[in-house]
């Protein structure tokens, strides 16, 4: 059987021709499960699993529930065995959670939410092993000559040194539901300090994700202050993903970017500046991953206070240099747009205030807030923030261990 892949958003999914459409179709959800749990987790069932989940429309809510199930039975029972069966169990867990009608199933099914909200969100045992399994990966023992993410098909570098990868993926599309944001949010489950240091991973499947739940987050206006004063997003997390070292065109020559001047050092985060030391620090390079940072900070300079705070960061530097680096004019509008935010306050009096007032306030008021096209954008872009994992064709079954 051959399942074709295609590209979209970075990720990969099976066809949805009519062909494979009617095929999953035919296929009983019922049966395959069983198959996969009393068959020792057939990789094949597991493959036409996933090309269901891939084709939700055929898909029933029990079926939902049951594919979830069958998955974090098979994660628990070879967690420390065969890492391509976590590998592609996940992929169908990433594939059935696209859909919101199928985020919303397995968020109701996984995660304990009073009706009148009066107790925090809690996570099923499984799910928060799950995220614990992805987010206490630690970057910094990564090996930068692997292949975690090659632009099509399977890694076999990723299913042997970072199965869990894709748990990435499935908390990117849950992180739409309401229950899955609060639950991530608890202070005292420490997820979100965990997964900020995911921004640093050679994995671009880690960084994206990473990246795609702070910006769901700071949608909620209440946690910006702990985001930034407690768990730190901004430095060095968001930020050091986009100070780096690069060429620039002035005009008439390609020249090196220069590097920040002593004044512009004051105030910054040291670990910022001195990253840009090492010839061999670069910018974000996949541009859906920089976009998402950029429109973070454009949803967190929605305060006054917050952007008096990004000011004194010395935010304007480092986002200069950045615009120097790169030509996609999205970028370019949404560094432009952080830029207009943070001078304007500066325009109106002889430096941005730290007071929580804006201009015009009464004593005690909560400052302005300001919407903004990015912002807008950033939140057409969380309606449509399903993943999509990759499904896999006959070229990728050496890499995933399908012989």
């Amino acid at each position: 059987m051959s399942i074709v892949a295609t590209a979209q958003h970075g990720f990969y999914r099976t066809s949805t021709s009519a062909a494979t459409t009617n095929m999953a179709e035919m296929l009983n959800v019922e049966l395959l499960l069983e198959g996969v749990k009393y068959g020792g987790g057939e990789k094949l069932l597991l493959l036409l699993i996933n090309h269901i989940a891939d084709h939700m429309e055929v898909l029933t809510p029990d079926d939902v529930r049951s594919i979830v199930d069958v998955m974090f039975e098979q994660l628990s029972e070879h967690e420390d065995g065969d890492r391509s069966i976590i590998n592609l169990c996940l992929v169908v867990l990433s594939n059935l959670t696209v859909p919101e009608k199928n985020t919303r199933i397995f968020c109701e099914h996984t995660i304990t939410m009073t009706a009148d909200g009066s107790m925090p969100p809690e996570p099923s045992k499984e799910l928060h092993t799950l995220l614990k399994a992805f987010s206490q990966h630690n970057p910094q023992e990564e090996d930068s000559a692997l292949n975690y993410y090659p632009k099509s098909g399977f890694s076999s570098d990723m299913v042997r040194f970072d199965p869990w990868a894709y748990v990435g993926s499935i908390i990117t599309n849950i992180c739409r539901d309401e229950s899955a944001r609060r639950a991530l949010l608890r202070q005292s489950l420490g997820y979100i300090p965990l997964l900020t240091k995911q921004m640093h991973s050679f994995n671009p499947i880690r960084r994206r994700s990473a990246v795609s739940v702070i910006r769901t987050c700071v949608f909620d206006k209440e946690v910006h202050w702990w985001l930034l004063e407690e768990v730190n997003i901004l430095t060095p997390m968001l930020l050091l993903c986009v100070v780096g070292v690069g060429d620039h065109f002035d005009g008439k020559e390609t020249v090196k970017i220069e590097p920040f001047t002593d004044d512009e050092k004051k105030g910054m985060d040291p670990r910022l500046w001195m990253a840009t030391v090492s010839p061999s620090k670069t910018f974000e390079s996949e541009i859906d991953i920089l976009q998402m940072i950029l429109e973070s900070i454009v949803l967190l300079c929605q305060t006054r206070q917050i952007r008096a705070l990004l000011f004194k960061k010395k935010v304007f530097p480092i986002l200069r240099n950045l615009d120097l680096a790169q030509l996609d004019p999205k970028i370019s509008d949404l560094i432009n747009e952080i830029v207009q935010f943070l001078y304007r306050d500066e325009e109106q009096a002889e430096g941005p205030s730290t007071d929580i007032k804006d201009e015009g306030e009464g004593e005690g008021e909560v400052a302005k807030e300001t919407t903004s096209p990015a912002a807008a954008t950033a939140t057409a872009n969380v309606s449509d923030a399903g993943t999509v994992a990759v499904a896999g064709d006959d070229d990728d079954a050496d890499a995933m261990g399908l012989d």
